[in-house]
């Protein structure tokens, strides 16, 4: 789908929501490695963004966020990068070994200088817009409650057959299900009995 698309089938997303024992929200966290979207403000500069729409303080973003890629490309300066509507930023904590060190500024920085995100300074546009995301490795733990809480869009048939795959465990650690405002028992995802009629879903998750 083309950006265009996507905004569209966002609009029309499918409301899903969860209430959980806490203990049981990790088992969802590999959603966000597989890519959602998010509603935000574009038009900002990733520390925009961090700080004010992901609610990081800058101790936690130097120290914990060890990757970050926009379009595709390492993005070192959060400060001036623009995150443009429906951009597709990837977030990764510390990576093992050269190859993570290569990918983070530092001392290897300068062998990517190629690949490397450089703002052109042509986007004007800021206002309401949507985000893809990918959040891997060890930032699932830490970003993964706050986020699913806000809740993320999801292409319908990747949640239904993820939430078919979920161990009995989880479920019986599910206290309530809504379905577009409406409780649905949890054996209409369990069996993989449930059927979106659109494209996206809004999915969301509450601990209690």
């Amino acid at each position: 789908m083309d950006k265009e698309e996507i905004r569209g089938e966002l609009h029309k997303a499918a409301g899903l929501s969860l209430e959980l024992l806490p203990e049981q929200i990790k088992n969802l966290f590999y959603l966000l490695q597989s890519g959602f979207y998010l509603e935000a403000e574009v038009g900002c500069t990733i520390e925009d963004f961090f700080l004010s729409q992901l609610n990081l303080s800058p101790e936690y973003i130097e120290k914990r966020i060890q990757g970050i890629f926009l379009n595709g490309k390492p993005a070192d300066h959060t400060d001036t990068a623009i995150i443009r509507d429906g951009a597709r930023l990837t977030l990764s904590g510390t990576m093992p070994g050269l190859a993570g060190m290569s990918l983070r500024s530092g001392p290897l920085a300068v062998f990517r200088h190629g690949i490397t995100h450089r703002e052109t300074g042509d986007y004007s546009y800021s206002g309401k817009g949507f985000v893809q995301l990918k959040i891997l490795s060890l930032l699932m733990e830490d970003l993964g409650p706050g986020i699913l809480q806000k809740g993320i869009y999801i292409q319908a048939a990747a949640l239904a057959g993820y939430l078919k795959s979920l161990p009995d465990e989880f479920w019986r650690g599910c206290i309530k299900i809504l379905l577009d405002g409406r409780e649905v028992p949890p054996g209409l995802f369990k069996q993989g009995d449930a059927q979106f009629v659109t494209k996206m879903v809004k999915f969301s998750v509450q601990s209690s």
